[in-house]
């Protein structure tokens, strides 16, 4: 998706490649056209077959100006270049001058014509060392942007009737991931959570904890202190039990009406069940928020600003931004707009959700000041949320064209949907405790000399690597099975294979004891690692492809390319038994690509494991 993020400043090797290349094309375009054409740095792709170069430029956008058939373009271009390449004097003025970016030209190796293409060969050994030596910049693969950019980010956002489950899971780490994807692209991220604390739904669980919770014989109230239950898990059981119980006596829900009429006259008793119950909740959210390794800036509470959204929506009425329908309820129409009319205000004057969504919109940009703003919220409110962004439009608030929705697919487990209220859901901290069991088990079968306590260490950092790679390897707007055994299977895509990719470059690094520091660039060939140079090369752009689209699984699917063929490499090339020269080269190699790996690893929200 197309964010209209402001762009960031490039410092990767590829953006020092293709400056080297647009700088010799540009060269070969005087000497062998006259023209002053430049190339676009945007045009250029990878070959189909390796063997045939590692970029391809497409000449078709020459050919116009030109007055030259792009196969005539290309063959020209691939004599001039090769010739400049291989003449000693043109040599020392052009190969050896530097581009505007300090890229050597000799990066450039020789030039081929493939039909329309002009396939370009790197020099192993340039290339190399350009992107070995970039990456001992602390920063590598970050970006500073030239004016700074403030984006807000809304995720998770749960009621307090109820644990997080695993759709909460899904939202928390896209959310999360994305905050620090977009904080490596240089923009500043303000993490923030709306919690729905509020409304009948909330006072369900408060008429079951009335009706049912007390003690037969003492009638005292539990606490989740007093049960040595998780407050969230505490609270959320009496949700479930308030749906079960309606569908013998729907009395009920009543009861849950008059409770929430109570609360918003302020009865004194309600108010201090209620803030309890929440209490009890959000610290049990808050537990689970470390678990997945999420934070917040700031939390904002429903109840602190429905009433100042019917103000809003009233006020929208007086200035007929805002009309009632046939039955009094008030509506922005939004028909002319292409959707169906929003209802912002129940004709007997209580609130919905849009109220609350247009004060908190309202509120927040006033204090917060954002650049832009976005919203992870699941795609079954797509439309919802164009209404709320078209409904700002309507209210003259010049930045509800910097709000965005970031939507995601529902998870799905192999047995069907989850449903809260039917009890049949997943709740976060039984899925981490059920995924840490097995990986405990899989740990000790393989590593039987560690004590319980580092298997156990292992076993959490390997179960969350599990979950949090399955959720964020899959494109953000898609549904998703989530399979639990498949999450931590050793091999192919998955967090535990890149975990082990990580663990087993350190060990080898490792037995170098140090050599890696020691390497000559210059005097290796570099091809049986070209591979992974380039994928080395690329992870500053894939980064920045990842902000601008907002989709972790661009990392993720980059960071198993690189794992696998580091796998690969270590498999079939000697690194610690090969003679000196060889070993260290190769040991820089893999030092850099664990740094690489570690870095993507922390922005999936995975901590990485140097010992497995």
């Amino acid at each position: 998706m197309n964010k209209k993020i402001l762009p960031a400043v490039p410092t990767d090797p590829l953006a020092i490649l293709h400056d080297a290349l647009v700088a010799s094309i540009g060269f070969g375009l005087r000497k062998s056209f006259k023209s002053k054409e430049k190339i676009d740095a945007s045009l250029f792709t990878t070959p189909p077959n390796p063997a045939m170069g590692d970029i391809a430029v497409p000449c078709f956008t020459l050919s116009k100006s030109l007055k030259t058939s792009p196969a005539v373009i290309a063959t020209t271009l691939a004599d001039t270049l090769n010739a400049i390449l291989s003449d000693s004097n043109t040599f020392s003025y052009e190969k050896g001058a530097s581009t505007a970016s300090g890229a050597p030209i000799s990066l450039l190796s020789r030039f081929e014509a493939a039909g329309p293409y002009l396939n370009v060969f790197l020099d192993p050994r340039g290339v190399a060392k350009l992107v070995l030596e970039a990456t001992t910049n602390t920063h590598y693969g970050t970006r500073a942007l030239k004016k700074k950019h403030r984006v807000v980010l809304e995720f998770v956002s749960p009621n307090t009737n109820k644990p997080l489950h695993l759709g909460h899971v899904r939202n928390g780490l896209l959310g999360e991931s994305i905050a620090r994807i977009m904080e490596a692209n240089g923009h500043e991220i303000h993490r923030t959570a709306v919690i729905n604390d509020r409304g009948v739904h909330i006072c369900k669980s408060m008429v079951a904890y009335m009706e049912k919770g007390a003690d037969s014989k003492t009638a005292i109230l539990p606490t989740p202190e007093s049960t040595h239950t998780k407050g969230d898990h505490f609270v959320g059981e009496y949700y479930v039990a308030f749906e079960k119980h309606i569908k013998k006596d729907p009395s009920w829900n009543s009861l849950a009406q008059e409770c929430l009429q109570k609360w918003e006259e302020g009865d004194a008793k309600i108010r201090a069940l209620w803030t309890a119950m929440n209490e009890w909740t959000l610290a049990g959210h808050q537990e689970t928020y470390i678990r997945l390794g999420i934070r917040f800036d700031s939390f904002i509470l429903e109840s602190d600003i429905f009433a100042s959204g019917r103000k809003m929506i009233l006020d929208g009425l007086k200035k007929k931004i805002f009309k009632k329908d046939a039955t009094g309820n008030i509506i922005a129409p939004l028909e002319k707009k292409g959707m169906p009319d929003k209802i912002v205000l129940r004709a007997d004057g209580t609130t919905v959700y849009a109220t609350q969504d247009i004060a908190l919109a309202v509120t927040r940009q006033k204090e917060l000041k954002a650049d832009e703003t976005f919203y992870v919220v699941m795609n079954e409110q797509n439309l919802y949320l164009k209404q709320l962004f078209t409904i700002l439009s309507l209210m003259k608030y010049p930045w509800a064209k910097t709000l965005h929705h970031i939507s995601y697919g529902m998870v799905h487990l192999p047995e069907g949907r989850m449903k809260s209220r039917e009890g049949t859901s997943v709740d976060a901290d039984n899925l981490l405790d059920a995924l840490e069991d097995m990986a405990i088990k899989e740990v000790g079968a393989r590593y039987d000399t560690l004590s319980r306590e580092e298997i156990e260490e292992r076993a959490q950092a390997i179960a969350f690597a599990a979950i949090a790679y399955y959720m964020l390897e899959v494109n953000p707007n898609s549904d998703l099975l989530y399979n639990p055994k498949e999450s931590l299977s050793f091999q192919g895509r998955t967090g535990p294979y890149l975990l082990y990719t990580y663990a087993r470059i350190c060990s080898i690094v490792r037995k170098g004891d140090g050599a890696h520091a020691l390497a000559d660039f210059s005097h290796y060939d570099w091809i049986s690692e070209k591979t992974i140079v380039t994928l080395l090369a690329s992870y500053p752009s894939v980064v920045a492809q990842a902000g601008m689209e907002t989709s972790p699984a661009i990392v993720a699917r980059y960071l198993f390319d690189l794992a696998q063929a580091l796998n690969d490499y270590y498999h079939h090339t000697p690194v610690i038994q090969a003679p000196t020269e060889e070993r260290t080269a190769r040991l820089a190699l893999l030092y850099t690509a664990s740094i690489i790996l570690k870095q993507g690893l922390t922005l999936l929200c995975i901590t990485p494991l140097e010992h497995m």
